[in-house]
């Protein structure tokens, strides 16, 4: 399954960016984040997260260890951020990937937010 979402910020790229490389600050703008800890060695890099949606009168969670797996700049200045589940200890999961691109666009900047997970 993937779901992609595109949102046009008047914000600069350097104020938005803070906010998506760091999974910490997710359940402040994202509703589906119900609980969140780190889960690294200081690095600031993983998070063990709970998800959890609600469809009518069902709830669903799903708990997930999360590491951010690529943080680059463009020359253009579009920042990449990618968080990939790695559980711990590793075995067999299925597939989680969020991929975050912040494009600068005038004095304000897009943040382009795409996921895909296999169960």
């Amino acid at each position: 399954m993937r779901t992609s979402s595109t949102l046009a910020l008047d914000a600069p790229v350097a104020s938005v960016v803070p906010l998506v490389e760091d999974l910490s600050c997710y359940p402040e703008w994202m509703p589906m984040i119900h609980g969140l800890e780190r889960s690294d060695e200081g690095d600031g890099t993983a998070w063990n997260v709970e998800l959890r949606a609600k469809v009518g009168p069902f709830a669903r969670s799903k708990r997930l260890r999360m590491v951010r797996t690529v943080r680059e700049t463009a020359p253009d200045g579009t920042v990449t951020v990618v968080f990939e589940r790695r559980e711990v200890p590793t075995r067999a999961h299925s597939s989680w990937t969020m991929t975050v691109r912040v494009v600068p666009r005038g004095a304000g900047c897009t943040v382009e937010m795409d996921l895909a997970y296999g169960g």
